[in-house]
């Protein structure tokens, strides 16, 4: 038998799963309507106003140290820019279930 824990883990990571896999279906839905430059800038610009709307509300001080800068925007660059413009542009020549996979 599965304890309360164990059970809330296995619920978040079935959501994370799903959000994964609506993700896919609806970039490919939208992929058609627009370009993957686009798309890539339209969701991460709305995710970066929602956590620097957050970050405000909340009044905390964020600090990044000097030397942590660079790898942290090499990452950024990567993560943010270049793996949504991938994703979008690679559903734009597959299907979404093969996208998936």
């Amino acid at each position: 038998m599965l304890d309360r824990k164990s059970m809330t883990g296995i619920a978040l990571i079935s959501g994370a799963a799903s959000i994964g896999g609506f993700t896919v279906v609806f970039t490919r839905f939208v992929i058609p309507e627009t370009d993957a430059f686009t798309l890539a800038h339209i969701r991460y610009g709305l995710a970066a106003l929602c956590l620097i709307s957050l970050s405000l509300w909340q009044g905390r001080k964020f600090r990044i140290d000097r030397r942590d800068a660079p790898a942290l925007l090499l990452l950024a660059i990567c993560f943010y820019g270049a793996f949504p413009y991938c994703f979008a542009r690679a559903l734009a020549d597959t299907t979404a279930a093969r996208g998936a996979l």
